[in-house]
């Protein structure tokens, strides 16, 4: 019988939280394993952004993909070389959703 109410302690235990959040290291990993939006080319001050101008890469150093959308028309308030992440400081738009 403690044998049986062990395993069925142990399984309960296997059960995990109900709570789902994410690991200490899924934490440090956050901004290098998920994207965001990029320069894919210079762009110049005062440049209204299309869609060859953006590029959704890793890491995520800039505004969110979410905010695609919003920043497609919106124009640059700083120079950006190919590359560079794209910060909610960087464009003229009050529509993001933020970083």
């Amino acid at each position: 019988l403690e044998h049986a109410v062990a395993l069925v302690r142990t399984a309960f235990r296997s059960r995990g939280s109900p709570v789902k959040e994410p690991t200490e290291a899924e934490i440090e990993n956050r901004s290098v394993v998920r994207k965001s939006i990029h320069a894919a080319v210079e762009i110049a001050t005062g440049t209204r952004l299309q869609e060859h101008h953006i590029d959704i890469i890793r890491p995520a150093e800039g505004l969110p993909p979410t905010d695609y959308s919003a920043v497609i028309g919106t124009k640059t308030t700083k120079d950006l070389q190919a590359g560079d992440p794209i910060s909610s400081d960087a464009v003229a738009t009050n529509q993001l959703q933020g970083e």
